[in-house]
């Protein structure tokens, strides 16, 4: 059987750890011989002195009593071009109605075009707007934005010409309608009449508007084109060009994609140069 026992106490020295002993000093650094020196400087003397410029009038001027040979030579030279100049400005047209305003007027926002369609659905809504290069046309294109699925409405890209005198604010001069909605349009930089826009079913599509069958001039092939709603389009120059300034085109969609394009006039598609 086992029973509760109390034993003495048994200790055993550490074979590896030795023990360390703790040693208390203190040090002092030597008293520094350095001096300081506190020195100010205060100006004792100060000086005024004021400039005034001469009378004008009192100063008398005196042309050279000879015209040198320089001076003769370019008014004989300048003198006929800034009179046929002057004649000229005489006779031009250019500013007639035009009343100089010496006072600053308030430039302030005013609304010169009120711009609408009528002929169109009630239900269609200006999905973008563009100028072209001249900047008298105004392109605006057409669509919905309440779309549940596929879009089965049809869009619009309606052209106005501000600079015309019969302008009518609820007619378009020219009207194109497309098989689906229109979400972004751009004019080119500098042909007038080529202007890009994007479907909403991801096609990018450039029209020729100084057409005679008013149809578009080329458009993206199904598989290269974007598979959301193109937000955007935008010429860009292309960086290869030097002397000849050409132009390739730009789409941004909800797809997250970013795609250049090279527009091929004698083909009927979009050559895709690649995409982010």
């Amino acid at each position: 059987m086992f029973v509760d026992a109390n034993g003495d106490e048994a200790n055993y020295s550490s074979f590896w750890k030795r023990e360390r002993s703790v040693v208390e000093s203190a040090s002092q650094t030597k008293k520094s011989d350095e001096k300081r020196a506190e020195v100010s400087v205060q100006a004792t003397e100060a000086v005024n002195v004021e400039v005034q410029t001469s009378d004008l009038l009192a100063v008398d001027l005196k042309l050279p009593e000879t015209v040198p040979a320089s001076l003769e030579k370019f008014l004989s030279y300048a003198e006929p071009l800034v009179s046929k100049e002057l004649q000229n400005n005489v006779n031009s047209h250019a500013f007639d109605g035009y009343d100089v305003s010496w006072v600053d007027e308030l430039r302030s926002v005013t609304c010169l075009h009120t711009l609408q369609n009528t002929a169109l659905d009630e239900q269609l809504q200006c999905t973008g707007l563009a100028w072209n290069c001249v900047g008298s046309v105004i392109a605006i294109v057409y669509g919905r934005y309440d779309h549940q699925d596929w879009c089965t409405h049809q869009g619009a890209l309606c052209t106005w010409n501000v600079d015309r005198q019969k302008l009518d604010h609820n007619k378009p001069d020219f009207t194109l309608e497309t098989p689906m909605c229109v979400t972004s349009v751009a004019f080119h930089p500098t042909e007038p009449n080529i202007v890009a826009g994007g479907y909403f079913n991801g096609e990018v599509v450039v029209w020729n508007l100084g057409a005679d069958n008013s149809e578009y001039l080329v458009s993206t092939s199904e598989e290269n084109s974007h598979r959301e709603p193109v937000t955007q389009v935008q010429w860009i120059k292309d960086p290869k060009s030097r002397i000849i300034a050409k132009y390739e085109l730009v789409s941004v969609s909800g797809d997250g994609k970013i795609l250049r394009w090279h527009v091929a006039h004698n083909r009927q598609t979009l050559k895709l140069l690649n995409g982010y």
